[in-house]
C-alpha cells in the first residue's frame, strides 16, 4: 500500500496542515492532504481519500476506500466498535506515541512528588500568610506498582525509580543514595519498582512483573499507577478487589477513565485503603460538574492533560508510518486490533 490521498476531518488539526505538508515533501512522500472540518466532508471527499488522520474516525463500512487510519492519539478505543469491519477489510490502523511516554511520566513524577512533599498544603499556608512547616516525607524507599507495562508504563517506572531508590534497611525514607548496583540491592530487599500486566511477562524497566490476576504487589504498594488502555477486558479492571487490597496507597490514573471503578475508588478513599487519588482521565469527559471527585479532599484531578497531543508527535509518527508503507514494511506504530493497542 502506497497512500496518496489523506483526509483530515477535524478543525483541531487546521494549524498542523502546513507543517504536515512540508514534512511530507521533505520526506519525498507524494501525498495530498485535504482538510474538511466540522462535518463538512462530502461523499466525494471520502471517495477521494485512501488515508485518514484524526481522533474520531469515520466508519470503514461507509467509506470503504480508506485503507489506512492513523489515530492522532495513543489510545484507539474509538476504533474498537469497528474492529470487525477493519479486520475483514484488512484496513491498517496506526497510532501516535511520540513523546507521550516521556510527558506522561513527567506528569506522574511531578504529581506524585508534589503530593508526597506537601506542596499543595504549603500553597494553602502561603495564601493564609502562614510561615508554617509540616512533616516533610520523602519518596525514598516507597514501593511502586504500575498496572500496564507497555511503553508508557515502562517509562513511568524508569522516571520514578531514582526518587524511590535510596539507602536500604533502616535508612529508607530518610534520604541518601545507594552505592550498591541495582542487582546487589535487589538481593537485600523486596523489589521497589513492580509491574502488573495481562501477560505478566518480565520487562527490563521493572524489578518484577506479575499477571494482574495474581493480586501481587498491591498490599505493600505505596504508589499505584494505572496506565491501562480502554478495552473490553480493561473496563473497571481497577475494581474493589484491587483497591481494597491496598493500604493507604497513592493511586494515579493516567490511562483511561473506564479502567477505574469510581464507586470502588470512593469507598477505598473512605476506608483509607487509598490515601489520595490523582486522576487525569475519567469515564465521562468533561467530568460532570456534580461529580463527587471535584470536591473530595483526597482527590487531585486534571483535565486529561498528561499526554496532550503535540502536532510534532502526530507528524513525526505519521511520516514514519508512511515511510514504512512506501517501503513495503510494517509500520512501526501498527495497532493490533484484537489487543486494542
Amino acid at each position: 500500500m502506497k497512500p496518496q490521498h489523506l483526509l483530515i476531518t477535524e478543525a483541531f488539526f487546521a494549524e498542523m496542515i502546513p507543517a504536515l505538508t512540508t514534512a511530507l515533501a521533505e520526506a519525498n512522500i507524494p501525498m495530498s492532504v485535504r482538510l474538511r472540518a466540522d462535518d463538512s466532508a462530502t461523499p466525494e471527499d471520502y471517495q477521494w481519500a485512501d488515508s485518514w488522520l484524526g481522533f474520531q474516525a469515520p466508519h470503514p463500512s461507509v467509506y470503504p476506500t480508506i485503507r489506512w487510519f492513523h489515530s492522532a492519539s495513543d489510545g484507539v478505543n474509538q476504533f474498537l466498535p469497528m474492529q470487525e469491519e477493519l479486520t475483514s477489510q484488512q484496513v491498517l490502523l496506526t497510532n501516535t506515541v511520540g513523546t507521550m511516554p516521556e510527558r506522561i511520566a513527567e506528569f506522574c513524577v511531578a504529581a506524585i512528588l508534589s503530593h508526597i512533599v506537601g506542596l499543595p498544603e504549603y500553597r494553602l499556608f502561603q495564601d493564609a500568610g502562614e510561615y508554617r512547616r509540616r512533616r516533610n516525607p520523602t519518596a525514598l524507599g516507597r514501593k511502586l506498582t504500575v498496572i500496564g507495562t507497555g511503553r508508557i508504563g515502562a517509562t513511568i517506572a524508569q522516571r520514578l525509580r531514582p526518587f524511590l531508590e535510596g539507602r536500604l534497611g533502616d535508612q529508607s525514607h530518610t534520604g541518601g543514595t545507594s552505592r550498591h548496583s541495582r542487582a546487589a540491592t535487589l538481593q537485600s530487599r523486596e523489589p521497589l519498582v513492580r509491574g502488573l500486566s495481562l501477560s505478566g511477562r518480565d520487562k527490563p524497566e521493572f524489578d518484577a512483573v506479575a499477571p494482574l490476576t495474581s493480586g501481587r504487589y498491591l498490599t505493600d504498594a505505596d504508589i499505584l499507577v494505572v496506565v491501562l488502555p480502554d478495552t473490553p477486558q480493561s473496563k473497571n479492571a481497577i475494581n474493589a478487589q484491587v483497591l481494597n487490597a491496598l493500604h493507604s496507597a497513592i493511586v494515579v490514573n493516567v490511562g483511561r477513565g473506564s479502567t477505574l471503578d469510581s464507586v470502588a475508588l470512593r469507598s477505598a478513599l473512605e476506608s483509607g485503603a487509598v490515601s489520595h487519588a490523582i486522576l487525569d482521565v475519567f469515564e465521562t469527559e468533561p467530568l460532570p460538574a456534580d461529580d463527587w471527585r471535584w470536591h473530595h479532599p483526597a482527590v487531585t484531578l486534571t483535565p486529561h492533560v498528561s499526554g496532550y497531543t503535540f502536532f510534532s508527535d502526530v507528524i513525526a509518527d505519521f511520516i514514519s508510518n508512511a515511510h514504512a508503507l512506501y517501503k513495503g514494511q510494517t509500520p512501526p506504530n501498527a495497532v493490533t486490533l484484537t489487543h486494542g493497542y
